[in-house]
């Protein structure tokens, strides 16, 4: 006489691939959550990277200015930095974080971060200070 098993053991093929393809749909979730976890750090990071390098060079114009300078900047008639004191300013900051020499015309800075973006930089009328900043991945960067 026959024995009827009432249970099989293992799981059927239908079984299976529907695990299979809960498991594909979860995983895909969960890089799209990735790359959107990594794209926000870089925007952080762009961000801090050009706030460094705005305080960078707002410091070396303090710090290196002499009582005069202060009189001048204080009476309006402070002079423009040139664009070898710019680029010095800026320089160490930018390259040691990976990025290429900053480029100056006029009043804008640009120069490549780490990543490869562009970033540019809006200089203040007399040169001394960074008024606005933008990334041509992550569009304008706040200031504040």
């Amino acid at each position: 006489m026959k024995e009827n098993n009432k249970y099989k053991k293992g799981f059927t093929l239908n079984e299976l691939i529907i695990v299979i393809a809960i498991l594909a749909a979860l995983a895909g979730l969960a890089l799209v959550a990735y790359n959107g976890v990594i794209g926000g750090s870089r925007k952080t990071t762009c961000a801090s990277n050009v706030l460094t390098v705005k305080r960078e060079h707002t410091a070396n114009f303090v710090v290196t200015a002499d009582a005069t300078d202060f009189d001048a900047a204080a009476a309006g008639t402070a002079t423009s930095v040139n664009e070898a004191e710019i680029v010095a300013s800026i320089k160490e900051a930018v390259t040691e974080g990976g990025g290429g020499a900053p480029s100056v015309t006029d009043t804008t800075v640009t120069y490549t971060d780490a990543f490869g973006d562009t970033i540019t930089l809006k200089l203040s009328d007399d040169r001394r200070s960074v008024t606005e900043a933008h990334c041509s991945k992550h569009g304008d960067i706040k200031l504040d």
